[in-house]
């Protein structure tokens, strides 16, 4: 809870809070108040102090603003200015009333209409994104959620805080981490960290509709992975309706562009403005009217009194469900007490006190559960030609086994013969095949699949060797016989090994040559230096290894691969252990963990508990999440 004291400028400067508590927010708390010079109602994100602080962050959010602040849409809630108030940084906007599109709950906008609702907020968002493209050319949304697009009380959308794209990215943040820290969805760029650019809003444009479509938010590992199985949800629930509506096929058409899952993907806010144009043009007239039909809805959200003796809200109790499709941060900084010397706009100006707001918590959005499978009537008789068509089947089935059990006890091929030679380099060398004596080498062999061993009996073990009578010419061809042995036995001392000790297995390559695995033994190679290249291709793991082979010696190398990084998340949340070993609660972020697969056990005290596996690789951070069933 942030100081409940009054924002205090040099010249008497202050806002005033009415007793309205502010939405949360990954990047800070919400603050409502009125601006002193005219009495309007402003909107005051206070950012998280690690977040204002981060290199280039305050920077760029600074020259985003300054660079929108003219730019005025009726689709969008006025960026004013930046609040600064010691080491507390704030975003200051006019506060528009309306509800967040994550409370739509399914009372307020039933399954059949969401189709209606979703085309109308569609195109009044693309439209609204396009002209601040348009207005400030290279600028984009980057941080567009549920939680930022408002139902208005006439009807309309309006859109929030859409200066922060430039900024965030500043952060040089991994997706998983955006998304864990700040409930923002975002692809990966070329070098792996989130990219803010006019696609990525397409897309986090895209994932709001599905949530609405779906009545769930899209997490991190759908929007990574399950984007297409998604629309297909999407359309299979929405056409189970008793009146399907008329805009399914064109909204699957512009989800399937928008969130890159077809081809050409929408890069930027006025090509999926106008692709939305064409596919609702094309549905026809009924479909317009269905749209023209259905006006957004709007809840005005409960209002809590909050009274200057109230007393700080206390913390939820233990196995309480947070209800935002992303926990907020456990602990947001609170600035210092507000002095008479700090400086601050001096925009806005009012002596009326600033009451700080009881913290709140919207009602979750009710479980509906998926239709039920249709059922079988077991008691239904079946028609005669069924009945015929089956004992038809059975008869061909009988004549199909009794055609094969024929083919099976016909007598066998003969097995295909090949002629090999055994050669040897002793003369009146034995061949032995299958323990018979086939002749002397060279001796030429028919062999066929059915022969078992081949055995090659030196003729000195053969037969006992007459005294041999030693001449001359014998005396000098054993002298020759004996050096060359002698040259054989120095090539072997010239050889030697390496024993690559390491936790996972790896194939060892010497260029395009594989001479071995780290879990097969020592790798011999010949005395002298060697790059040798080690490998887990399953794991993503390559090393590159320079050793200095000895003749005679096998030499011990260790190698110690990288720690990897595994991110974890859970719906509503849970206690995480990781191979039986407890990490903490999540949201986790960048935990380390040795490559390999590992047992991933969630908890929770009211939901119980579930175990996920999961593989971590070197070449890039590993995502599990689980969703427990309410």
């Amino acid at each position: 809870m942030r100081n409940a004291g009054t924002h205090t400028g040099t010249s008497g400067n202050r806002f005033s809070a009415p007793p309205t508590p502010g939405r949360p927010d990954g990047l800070g708390e919400r603050w409502s108040a009125v601006a002193g010079n005219d009495g309007s109602p402003v909107e005051l994100l206070h950012l998280r102090s690690e977040v204002s602080s981060a290199p280039g962050f305050e920077g760029a959010l600074r020259d985003r603003v300054a660079r929108l602040k003219g730019f005025t849409h009726p689709a969008f809630a006025p960026v004013r200015d930046l609040y600064q108030e010691d080491a507390d940084l704030a975003l200051v906007s006019s506060r528009v009333p309306g509800q967040p599109l994550s409370e739509l709950t399914a009372r307020e906008v039933p399954r059949s209409k969401r189709p209606a609702l979703v085309a109308r907020v569609l195109e009044q968002a693309t439209s609204a994104l396009a002209a601040l493209e348009r207005a400030a050319p290279g600028a984009t949304h980057g941080a567009l959620t549920t939680d930022r697009i408002l139902v208005t009380p006439g009807g309309t959308i309006c859109i929030t805080e859409y200066v922060f794209g430039s900024a965030l990215e500043q952060l040089a943040l991994w997706p998983e981490e955006l998304f864990m820290q700040f409930g923002v969805l975002a692809p990966a760029g070329e070098d792996g960290q989130a990219a803010f650019d006019p696609r990525t809003t397409v897309m986090q444009l895209g994932a709001v509709a599905l949530s609405v479509l779906l009545e769930r938010p899209v997490t991190l590992p759908d929007f990574d992975h399950r984007l297409e199985a998604l629309i297909g949800e999407f359309v299979t629930n929405a056409s189970a309706a008793r009146t399907p509506s008329l805009l399914i096929a064109p909204l699957r058409t512009w989800l399937g562009h928008a969130l890159q899952v077809s081809a050409p993907g929408y890069a930027s806010s006025s090509e999926a403005e106008k692709g939305l144009t064409q596919v609702l043009a094309a549905a026809g007239q009924e479909a317009r009217a269905e749209i023209d039909a259905a006006p957004i809805p709007f809840a005005a959200p409960p209002r809590l009194v909050a009274r200057e003796d109230a007393k700080p809200a206390t913390a939820p109790e233990a196995g309480a469900v947070p209800t935002a499709s992303v926990p907020a941060p456990s602990s947001v900084p609170s600035p210092p007490a507000k002095t008479a010397n700090a400086s601050t706009t001096d925009a806005f100006a009012s002596e009326a006190p600033f009451v700080p707001p009881q913290a709140f918590v919207p009602p979750p959005a009710p479980y509906v559960p998926p239709p039920p499978p249709p059922r079988v009537d077991t008691n239904r008789t079946a028609p005669p030609y069924l009945t015929w068509a089956v004992a038809a089947l059975a008869v061909v089935a009988i004549g199909e086994a009794a055609f094969i059990a024929r083919l099976l006890t016909q007598s066998q091929p003969r097995p295909a013969q090949a002629s090999v030679t055994i050669e040897s380099s002793q003369p009146g060398t034995t061949v032995m095949v299958d323990g018979r004596p086939a002749g002397a080498a060279p001796v030429k062999l028919d062999v066929t699949g059915e022969t078992r061993a081949i055995r090659v009996i030196p003729a000195e073990a053969a037969t006992p060797a007459p005294p041999p009578v030693v001449t001359a010419a014998a005396a000098n061809a054993d002298a020759a016989k004996t050096a060359a042995e002698l040259e054989q036995a120095a090539a072997r001392q010239k050889s030697g090994g390496v024993t690559f000790v390491s936790p996972i297995a790896l194939d060892v390559f010497e260029g395009e040559r594989v001479l071995g695995s780290t879990s097969s033994g020592p790798i011999v190679a010949s005395a002298g230096a060697h790059t040798l290249d080690l490998v887990n291709t399953a794991l993503g793991f390559r090393v590159r290894q320079a050793v200095t082979i000895r003749a005679g010696t096998i030499a011990r190398v260790p190698i110690t691969p990288p720690m990897g990084r595994l991110s974890i998340n859970a719906q509503p949340w849970a206690q995480v252990l990781i191979d039986d070993t407890a990490v903490g609660e999540t949201p986790l972020a960048n935990v380390p963990a040795t490559l390999g697969e590992h047992q991933i056990t969630f908890r929770h005290p009211q939901f119980g508990e579930r175990r996920e596996r999961v593989i971590v690789r070197a070449d890039a951070p590993a995502r599990v999440s689980t969703t427990f069933q309410r």
